[in-house]
């Protein structure tokens, strides 16, 4: 005790962080069952997304390969990460890789910062009809080209436009909203690069108001709303208040969007609240901080917050997207059709060149790029080597983390003699086509195995039926070991 006041005497920084980082997300939803009584109490109201998001978190790097070194023995574990948006260790690589991707994609000129809000009148509602999210999209798209189209009537100015949504702030509260990165030029009918630094606030602010609630009341399905009526009262109130104006933040110059893009992309894949923020949880509540810029100083201020802990749950539960749904967009020059040839262009607009020429650049510059990716890109199925004598290791063994306890073995030979052979080839072809939209590159051979394991049928029998089914045409193989049904 007396060293554990002498360290945070000597070391008050480093103590107050090692203490932040005592409170895991994963140990408040496994501390007395609290996601099972969770789960139990609002089942009515929860996504499946919602609970499968949670759930991947308990078996986070519990399964694993086993590789062993032929010459001296030495054997090393490999586990698998559950990739939920709940989980702070793979929310920080599918970050970094986000990152590494957008990095690449960036044009070589300067960038604008643009941040579309709406009002709080909308925030229940479009929390309502998820749906509505493209919506939000498509006006940021119709708002930037309507703008650049007024500045320059006669000359079509394609920009480039990097769009990612966030569904709510630091405070954890339900605020959708769009951070868009746009390049300060674009290129014309001629394929000319033409630069393009006006973005005028009020006119923005404008548009994206007008666009923005024509899209909603256009794409509103009423079919899917108890009050419908409610919906379209909502929008014709702020089409008629013209001091509901909606806000957009265009004044940040990027010379390099490297610091941007890792801040917008990490709410896309990591949880909406970092661990280190959060101070305590303790008699069902849960406290956390967030920081903000104070109005008349200009500095920022931290705020302190404290929730129950059903309502933290469920503040980070809202901020899931839908299965499936693209958190982060690419429009304009950003976009496969044209980053290539807006690269080209940047190159050659201070030279005299033909479109021909242009051609030929552009097939130059995409030899350059594959190879910059194969050199920068960390690489993939290569073996694993030996630390200590630098031999090629070998996979003996993948552990599976059982999901819920298995049955006993007098059970499950029991049913799998009940079973007939029909019935097994269903259940493992059912498992593949359940499985088609949450793996649509190719179902993993250990996810099936372990549903498969869930039914009593086991692993050698699974492959054998596995092969049955490709044989048979039902199912094929994209990869190895990896299975796909045929449809």
């Amino acid at each position: 005790m007396l060293f554990f006041f002498w360290w945070l005497e000597t070391f008050p920084l480093l103590s107050i962080f090692l203490l932040l980082g005592l409170v895991k997300l994963k140990a408040i939803f496994t501390k007395n069952h609290f996601w099972e009584t969770f789960k139990a109490k609002y089942k009515e109201d929860l996504r499946e997304v919602e609970i499968q998001e949670v759930e991947k978190i308990f078996t986070c790097r519990k399964s694993y390969k086993t590789y062993q070194c032929p010459h001296c023995g030495l054997k090393r574990r490999i586990p698998f990460s559950c990739k939920s948006r709940l989980c702070s260790s793979c929310g920080k690589l599918s970050t970094d890789k986000w990152t590494r991707l957008l990095e690449k994609k960036l044009l070589p000129v300067t960038h604008r910062h643009l941040v579309f809000t709406i009002s709080d009148h909308l925030w229940s509602l479009i929390k309502q009809n998820r749906y509505l999210y493209d919506t939000l999209f498509k006006a940021v798209k119709r708002t930037l080209d309507r703008v650049v189209q007024n500045r320059y009537p006669s000359d079509q100015i394609t920009l480039g436009v990097i769009c990612a949504f966030h569904t709510g702030g630091k405070d954890l509260k339900f605020n959708p909203h769009i951070h868009a990165i746009v390049t300060e030029g674009g290129l014309n009918t001629k394929k000319e690069w033409v630069s393009y630094t006006y973005f005028p606030y009020a006119q923005l602010r404008r548009i994206w108001k007008y666009e923005l609630l024509t899209g909603l009341k256009r794409d509103f399905n009423p079919a899917n709303s108890p009050h419908p009526h409610e919906f379209f009262a909502v929008i014709e109130e702020l089409f008629a208040n013209r001091a509901l104006e909606f806000y957009v933040r265009a004044k940040d110059r990027l010379y390099s969007g490297k610091g941007l893009i890792k801040y917008i992309i990490r709410y896309i894949r990591h949880p909406a609240i970092a661990e280190s923020r959060i101070i305590k949880v303790e008699a069902n509540q849960v406290t956390f901080w967030y920081e903000r810029k104070d109005q008349e100083s200009g500095h920022m201020k931290r705020y302190y917050v404290t929730m129950e802990l059903d309502d933290f749950i469920w503040a980070l539960l809202q901020q899931l997207p839908d299965r499936n749904f693209r958190m982060v967009r690419f429009y304009g020059l950003y976009s496969n059709r044209l980053r290539l040839l807006a690269k080209a262009a940047l190159v050659l607009k201070d030279t005299l060149t033909s479109f021909y020429d242009l051609g030929l650049r552009l097939t130059f510059i995409k030899q350059l790029e594959a190879a910059e990716e194969r050199q920068t890109e960390p690489k993939k199925g290569l073996p694993l080597v030996c630390p200590r004598c630098g031999s090629e290791m070998e996979l003996i063994d993948i552990y599976i983390y059982p999901t819920k306890p298995p049955p006993p073995l007098l059970v499950q030979a029991k049913l799998i003699q009940e079973m007939a052979e029909p019935e097994r080839i269903s259940l493992i072809h059912e498992i593949i086509v359940k499985n088609h939209r949450y793996y649509p590159k190719g179902i993993p051979l250990r996810i099936i195995v372990a549903e498969a394991n869930d039914h009593a049928i086991q692993e050698p029998i699974c492959k054998s039926l596995l092969t049955h089914l490709v044989n048979q045409g039902m199912i094929f193989l994209p990869q190895l070991d990896y299975y796909l049904p045929i449809t």
